[in-house]
């Protein structure tokens, strides 16, 4: 009689899937991201260190000060603003990606809580037009309480090939 072990029984194990109980996963809180070579530094700090390079800072500044006006919009978990991602300046594209912060009231009817979060994306889009910046072909990402946004800067910006290599 076969009890459930040896090598008839494992095989058994591998041709159904469904037998096999999944694995339980650790819930681990990643501290912010650090950069190869670059010690002590944050990804908020790379960051604002690209755009003092690329002469953007005060672009990005502004556009986070009025970011954060919106309702709706709400600083980042640490209380330091709203994540950039300008990394695409190094490999000179001209995109600015975001990452906001929403905090809508999820005691809304659920009617109202998908058009409120419609008219947030719609503040954001309008207020980064007016900065210069664009919507891409790209998909606007929602995290739950972040949203995902790519956008490309126009041609009020300056263009990353008039800039010498970044030294860190």
């Amino acid at each position: 009689m076969d009890k459930g072990r040896g090598p008839r029984r494992a095989r058994e194990l591998r041709e159904d899937r469904s037998l096999i109980r999944p694995r339980r996963r650790k819930l681990m809180i990643v501290p912010p991201r650090r950069l190869r070579g670059q010690k002590g530094k944050t990804m908020r700090d790379r960051d604002r260190q690209t755009a003092e390079h690329f002469g953007i800072l005060s672009k990005v500044e502004s556009f986070e000060k009025e970011l954060l006006g919106i309702d709706g919009i709400v600083s980042d978990t640490l209380g330091d603003g709203i994540d950039f991602d300008l990394s695409c300046w190094l490999s000179d594209m001209r995109y600015v990606i975001i990452v906001p912060r929403y905090s809508i009231d999820v005691r809304l009817d659920i009617n109202n809580y998908f058009k409120r979060r419609r008219t947030l994306v719609q503040t954001i889009l309008d207020t980064a037009s007016r900065f210069g910046l664009s919507r891409t072909e790209d998909r606007i990402e929602d995290y739950g309480e972040h949203f995902y946004i790519v956008l490309r800067c126009d041609v009020t910006w300056p263009n990353p090939h008039d800039f010498k290599e970044v030294t860190t």
